[in-house]
């Protein structure tokens, strides 16, 4: 009896992941894994279970010093080709950044200069659903974006950035998934300005910036 109940439930289990997969159910989402310090840090390997992700961070510096972190993300084993890569401004500061790569095998590679401490955790939950327009992102150090939805025939990106006249930032508009080939991409300066993009479509924005102090992006249709 207690074979025959054990088998039954195995059957279940099995029945229940192929019903699962046939109809393209999302994965049970994975514990958030956090890390924390105030030193250079590599990390273990850690697995995603989705096509998306996210990293939120934090850090403060040490007293009457300027910081300077920079956190890496690179595929498991690899140590060369990170997929993501967050410069921070030189002041207390925390933000997030969104990842497509996909399902796999990841770690995170922080470097950190007069950090008192830093925070770094990793949402593995994956997005539901895209933003909608009207969206606005803000930050101060390099973010990709969650995914936003466009149901006209046009979007406008506005951005407003607080900066140094001489730094350069750039501004990448990708379809949802796409991680090489973006559909329009920018390098602009201190002030505001506007791009008129073709949609519909889900998308996200990839910000790549330095020395700035604070910048704002709305998309609108």
């Amino acid at each position: 009896m207690r074979k025959m109940f054990l088998v039954s439930c195995g059957l279940l289990f099995l029945l229940g992941t192929f019903a699962c997969a046939k109809l393209g159910l999302a994965p049970p989402p994975l514990e958030p894994v956090k890390f924390s310090g105030s030193k250079d840090f590599t990390s273990e390997p850690f697995s995603i279970n989705t096509k998306e992700w996210q990293i939120n961070w934090e850090y403060k510096a040490e007293e009457k010093k300027v910081p300077n972190l920079v956190l890496h993300v690179y595929p498991g084993g690899d140590k060369v080709n990170w997929i993501e890569m967050v410069k921070t401004p030189r002041f207390d500061a925390s933000g997030n950044t969104y990842l497509y790569q996909g399902k796999g095998r990841y770690y995170i590679k922080v470097t950190a200069r007069n950090i008192a401490n830093w925070q770094v955790e990793v949402v593995r939950a994956g997005v539901r659903e895209p933003l909608k327009s009207p969206a606005t992102f803000t930050g101060s150090a390099d973010m990709t974006t969650k995914p936003f939805k466009i149901r006209g025939k046009e979007f406008k990106i506005t951005y407003v950035m607080e900066t140094p006249a001489y730094a350069g930032q750039s501004i990448a508009v990708y379809p949802r998934g796409e991680t090489e080939n973006y559909i329009d991409m920018s390098t602009v300066g201190a002030g505001t300005g506007t791009r008129v993009l073709k949609g519909p479509g889900e998308y996200y924005i990839k910000v790549q910036c330095t020395g700035v102090e604070r910048w704002k992006i709305d998309v609108t249709e």
